[in-house]
């Protein structure tokens, strides 16, 4: 396991590059890295080697060839068809987030409040704007 600034300075980048990449990393993959990815003492983020490979190979493509970090970061998943096996530490494995119904519908009432009270001030300056005439 290695720790993101030991990524972020084996592949010459800064730290909040290495973040950036590993999150890139993380969004293509969608869960498919339980286990390969988690939190050591103090918070800090631990990699596993293969993450740290898929890194590394997607970073000297990408410099190779003159594309984006993106790019190469599915250029290279793509090739490889098994990314890393599961972890058999239950603990190690990062949950996706689920939300409750009662969170998802309390941000549409707050978003339903926020439209409404917008349509009414737009209609009082529509009704002031014309009183004033």
């Amino acid at each position: 396991m290695m720790t993101v600034t030991d990524l972020a300075r084996e592949l010459g980048i800064s730290v909040p590059q290495a973040r950036r990449r590993l999150e890139a990393l993380l969004r293509y993959l969608n869960g498919h890295l339980d286990g390969k990815v988690t939190r050591g003492p103090r918070g800090k983020l631990l990699l596993h080697e293969s993450v740290a490979a898929i890194l590394r190979d997607a970073e000297n493509l990408a410099r190779e060839s003159g594309i984006t970090f993106t790019e190469a970061l599915r250029m290279i998943v793509d090739s490889h068809a098994r990314v890393a096996e599961t972890s058999r530490d239950p603990s190690a494995t990062l949950t996706p987030r689920t939300q409750s119904t009662e969170e998802i519908a309390q941000a549409i009432r707050c978003a339903g409040l926020v439209v409404g009270g917008a349509l009414f001030l737009g209609l009082a300056l529509i009704a002031l704007s014309l009183s004033l005439r």
